[in-house]
This record gives structure tokens, sequence and C-alpha cells, in this order.
């Protein structure tokens, strides 16, 4: 069987070793990142929006306030009662 095409192996240098058999040390530059202002924005509004995330949908010392003024019957006038049809009324779009 013949194989045509093929060349042979070229000769690789072995320069990963010195003479004494020490690994060569290889000056590498540093690497260096730069973010331009609009990345560097947009990693601060993340940051923002996840401080804004851990705060709860719902205040609990307002609702207490509120249960609070409502059992006292401090709520329950007529400018209140007003103020609450109107807001039914605007969500139910009557």
């Amino acid at each position: 069987m013949t194989i045509d095409g093929v060349t042979p192996i070229e000769h690789v240098p072995r320069s990963t070793r010195s003479s004494k058999g020490e690994p060569v040390e290889r000056s590498v530059p540093n690497d260096a990142i730069e973010f331009s202002e609009e990345a560097r924005g947009r990693a601060e509004f993340e940051r923002a929006l996840e401080e804004v995330r851990k705060v709860p949908d719902i205040r609990e010392d307002v609702v207490a306030e509120a249960k609070r003024k409502i059992s006292n019957s401090e709520y329950l006038n007529e400018k209140t009662m007003d103020v609450v049809v109107d807001r039914i009324i605007d969500m139910l779009e009557i």
C-alpha cells in the first residue's frame, strides 16, 4: 500500500526547556482591559436595580399603620370613603 501526498514532519524546535532541562521563562506582556463610560454606567445601573429588587413590594410598616387607623375608626369618615369609592370607580373604569 502506498500513501501519496504526505510530507515529512518538519523539525519542531524545543524552546520550552533550557539546555539544563529547566523550563524557560517567557516574558508575556500584561493584559489590560478598559471599560467604556457606557459599560460602567450600565454596570452601575444593574447594581442599583439589584438593590431595588431587594426592597419588599409591601411595606409592612405602612400596612400596620393603616390597620391600626382602621381598627380605631380613624379612616372611617366621609372624606376617606369618597376617596375609596373614587378609586374603585377608576379601577373598574366605570
